[in-house]
């Protein structure tokens, strides 16, 4: 049995720092590749991926460095 993979990404044009579970972030950039006139500003940046408790914490240490 297989664990899920997490992603954590950021978005640029909004600075936010996003947590994905594996099938959303694959639905995300499938969305991005279908776009007519693709945006940089928005495509997400992946900065780490790996299972959801190590995912956690660097969501949280990224939110902390952000405020």
């Amino acid at each position: 049995m297989s664990r899920e993979q997490y992603y954590l990404c950021r978005v640029p044009s909004y600075g936010i720092v996003v947590l994905y579970p594996e099938k959303d972030y694959k639905y995300q950039r499938h969305h991005e590749a279908n776009l007519r006139v693709p945006n940089p500003e928005n495509a997400i940046v992946l900065l780490a991926h790996g299972a959801k408790r190590e995912m956690d914490l660097l969501y949280n240490l990224a939110i902390e460095r952000s405020n």
